[in-house]
């Protein structure tokens, strides 16, 4: 009996809908990164290289940030693996090199290869001496 009446029943008039139309309040404030040629989108994914605008995977996005975060400091590949994938992660498929490649061949296209830079031994660094100026004494 409840089936039939449930069935028969009229579906509810829009206006007596629980969701409530809200118009924008503006637009909203993105979380960006800018270091030289590359400012990255942490909220949308995206690298603006040059002129060039790239959508990013997640885990692409990550190694990009933390590498931007830490610009100039070299990063070992333990320590970004253990931030970017999770504590322990065993990297048998060379999965944070295929990641670098990919990051390279992005930046490439504006020029900007140079910018991620591998330190034998001891793991890569987003590379700010090309375009940063030297300190002048005061």
């Amino acid at each position: 009996m409840t089936l039939r009446m449930a069935m028969s029943a009229t579906p509810p008039e829009p206006s007596s809908s629980r969701y409530v139309e809200v118009a924008p309040s503006g637009t909203a404030k993105l979380r960006l990164l800018k270091l030289g040629c590359v400012e990255l989108s942490l909220d949308g994914y995206q690298a603006r290289i040059g002129s060039e605008v790239f959508q990013l995977p997640l885990k692409e996005c990550r190694v990009l940030e933390l590498l931007m975060n830490n610009a100039g400091r070299v990063m070992s590949r333990r320590e970004l693996l253990d931030t970017v994938w999770e504590p322990g992660y065993p990297d048998h498929n060379k999965t944070l090199e295929v990641h670098i490649r990919r990051l390279r061949l992005r930046l490439a296209t504006c020029e900007c290869r140079d910018l991620i830079r591998t330190v034998r031994g001891a793991g890569y660094m987003f590379d700010v001496g090309s375009w940063t100026s030297p300190v002048q004494p005061g």
